[in-house]
């Protein structure tokens, strides 16, 4: 019987390693130390390459969003029109608004804080109309200095909502 030494696969496994790690870096080598030695070749590997083996990690922006739409009453009157209905709901089937979405009404004040019985008739009215389609409307606090801007006789819906932003 004759038996045959195997020869160890390790040897040439580790040299073809290390002329991959070199080609890898072959982008720097106009870089010094310049040469083809192992220990040129190991300097421009650690020192000169760049090291970005993974991305940065990718960060979401979190941002609140509030939506304005003004309604309008007739005037004098606490109750809306069919016209006003319509476009209400439209603009809530266009922003996608839901039960999900924090939605408060908000009217004009009076100058010494708090608000008339037409404007408190009128916010109960249309807070129950958006509370009959599920969306849980509240009336915003009655607080001095944050007011909308509105006209005659307006009231505002705010919808406000959480977005995520991803990055570009």
């Amino acid at each position: 019987m004759i038996h045959r030494k195997k020869k160890s696969l390790l040897g040439p496994l580790a040299l073809l390693f290390m002329a991959g790690l070199v080609a890898a870096c072959d982008n720097n080598r106009n870089l010094e130390p310049a040469g083809d030695t192992p220990e040129a070749a190991w300097h421009r590997f650690w020192n000169l390459g760049r090291w970005n083996q993974t991305p940065k990690p990718y960060k979401n922006n979190v941002e609140l969003v509030t939506l304005e739409y003004k309604v309008a009453f007739p005037s004098g009157g606490a109750g809306l029109d069919s016209a006003a209905l319509g476009d209400l709901h439209g603009f809530l089937r266009e922003q996608g608004v839901s039960g999900s979405d924090q939605v408060a009404v908000d009217g004009p004040r009076m100058v010494t804080g708090g608000r008339n019985p037409l404007t408190t008739a009128r916010i109960a009215t249309l807070v129950t109309e958006l509370n009959r389609t599920g969306l849980g409307a509240a009336v915003a606090p009655d607080t001095a200095g944050e007011a909308p801007e509105l006209e005659g006789d307006e009231l505002s819906v705010r919808v406000s909502r959480y977005i995520v932003l991803s990055p570009e």
